[in-house]
């Protein structure tokens, strides 16, 4: 078990730095987020990467985990399904933090998203 310390991390220091999140009309989502106190690291900005267009904005989340919220531009693009509160479920994740029900709460009760297993083993 490895335990990563990202407070103060440098950006070449090995360890997980980003949880990337689908989110639909993210400025909106950005506005409500701002609202309840989010801050954020920028303003959100559109870009293009190996040929898909999409706007992010970053923000810190638990533990000092760098949260990015994408928003596809090329609505041809397969769109994934996105919560009632607008943000869509990402891949597989494993987290190592201090406090296991405030992360759980962030990801429920801020992004409206579900948790569909805890502790799965493949």
């Amino acid at each position: 078990l490895v335990q990563f310390e990202r407070a103060g991390a440098a950006a070449t220091d090995r360890l997980p730095k980003n949880l990337d999140v689908y989110a639909r009309r993210l400025l909106a989502r950005y506005e409500e987020l701002a609202a309840r106190g989010v801050l954020f690291r920028s303003e959100p900005r559109a870009m293009e990467a190996g040929g898909v267009a999409f706007r992010e904005v970053q923000f810190e989340g638990p533990d000092s985990t760098n949260i990015v919220l994408l928003e596809l531009l090329d609505k041809q693009l397969a769109q994934p399904a996105y919560s009632l509160a607008g943000y869509a479920a990402v891949g597989p994740v494993v987290t190592v933090v201090a406090d296991a029900s405030a992360e759980e709460a962030f990801y429920v009760n801020l992004l409206g998203l579900d948790r569909v297993a805890s502790g799965l083993l493949a």
